[in-house]
């Protein structure tokens, strides 16, 4: 996807799970997925990014240490796993491309992208692990209130701890050749 295909229409077909909303209706197509696919997709962005590093924001830390138990536990780490599956495809297939092109194993421009690009991760870990699966489903205001509290700080923690003004600068060197649309 570029920019110019983010619109409101595609993001909400994005999120959309299909037990809890119909699909949503761009052009003469039909969409939905909730992230069954790939929310997001990694390898594209390397094929048309023109950004040297990649920010990745994971919504979903991964399962807990404690093997599920319940019919209702079980459902929910499988959700967890297929939600998380094609993502964590993508970061281990960047990775072993990274490898190959840092050991001369693939040249090209792809070869030459792979050894410049930086992948950065900021991860919501124990905080969003403490609220379990369930809380998938709240769109209580005060709960998303919570998250949103939980996700600057967790942003400014990265702001801090990483040397991030060139990948700022690269970023929004990227994001002038082709702006994301306010709506």
């Amino acid at each position: 996807f570029t920019n110019r295909q983010i619109t409101a229409e595609a993001v909400l077909a994005s999120a959309t799970l299909p037990w809890l909303h119909h699909a949503v209706k761009i052009g003469d197509r039909h969409y939905w997925d909730g992230g069954f696919t790939a929310n997001p997709p990694i390898l594209p962005l390397l094929e048309g990014g023109k950004a040297r590093d990649i920010l990745l924001v994971r919504l979903d830390s991964g399962g807990s240490d404690n093997p599920p138990l319940t019919a209702r536990a079980i459902h929910a780490r499988l959700n967890q796993i297929m939600f998380t599956a094609p993502l964590n495809h993508d970061l281990d297939q960047f990775a072993d491309l990274q490898r190959m092109a840092r050991a001369g194993s693939l040249g090209g421009p792809l070869g030459r992208r792979l050894i410049e690009t930086r992948l950065h991760t900021i991860d919501g870990g124990e905080d969003l692990r403490a609220f379990g699966q369930a809380s998938k489903m709240n769109a209580q205001r005060g709960f998303l209130q919570e998250l949103h509290g939980l996700g600057r700080a967790r942003a400014e923690t990265w702001l801090d701890s990483q040397d991030h003004r060139e990948a700022e600068q690269s970023i929004a060197a990227a994001s002038k050749e082709e702006p994301c649309p306010s709506s």
